[in-house]
């Protein structure tokens, strides 16, 4: 019959006959896993229903054609697959995280926690040189723990690091002096340790203006940040 393949196995057994080729193709053909026949194989019309219902619930669910080829420009991620409340906590966590940077670039140290306070932080720990904040609406435990050092009063620091168990091994870094805040994976944690959800939090923060991954501070340290110019050349 033209267009049918035997399995290979088939193919080295004894000769068939037209009659049992025949056979052999219908029950192949009516064992074909399409839906359609999926589902006109249920009996009862009630599950039938139920599926055909369910089926239609999942093509709904789908991205369509221009969200699936929409990549971020960053993180080259389906925009689609981030989950609208991921994106609201990195809304969240970047927008403290700037509070804070903001102030240690122009607030004193003895400001520093009844500035917090009324920005909506509650205290945690206070020292002579550090504070520790977290976010005092939070339900449960906060996202980050923010914590300012200004023992370096020359470059007052700014680490938030992540307390939910799912973005956990998260850390935000800010130095008064520098452009931009970090955004990185704890070194000190075993891969097995970070949160199910860290790394997509992480790349989510990175497609903000004012966030990067740490690369273009570390450059600019060693002085890689300019062009090459050969030696002779001005």
């Amino acid at each position: 019959m033209a267009g049918f393949s035997l399995p290979r196995y088939l193919k080295k057994s004894a000769v068939f006959t037209p009659h049992l080729r025949g056979s052999l193709f219908e029950g192949w053909r009516n064992c074909s896993p399409g839906p359609v026949r999926m589902l006109r194989s249920l009996k009862s019309s009630k599950l039938r229903e139920r599926a055909q219902a369910a089926a239609k619930h999942v093509r709904g669910l789908s991205p369509t054609i221009d969200e699936i080829v929409f990549l971020h420009a960053k993180t080259r991620a389906l925009s689609w697959l981030i989950s609208p409340k991921l994106q609201e906590r990195a809304e969240a966590a970047a927008k403290q995280m700037r509070y804070f940077r903001l102030f240690s670039q122009r607030g004193s140290f003895d400001e520093l926690g009844a500035s917090a306070r009324r920005a909506g932080f509650k205290v945690t720990h206070e020292d002579v040189f550090e504070s520790r904040f977290e976010w005092a609406a939070s339900v449960g435990d906060p996202d980050f723990t923010f914590r300012v050092s200004y023992e370096a009063l020359e470059a007052v620091s700014v680490t938030a690091e992540s307390s939910q168990r799912d973005i956990l091994g998260l850390v935000m870094t800010s130095v008064a002096t520098e452009p931009t805040i970090v955004v990185e994976m704890k070194q000190s944690m075993e891969e097995f340790r970070i949160g199910r959800n860290a790394d997509q939090l992480r790349r989510i923060l990175l497609t903000f203006p004012d966030f990067d991954d740490g690369m273009e501070q570390f450059l600019r340290r060693v002085g890689l940040d300019q062009p090459f110019k050969p030696a002779g050349f001005a």
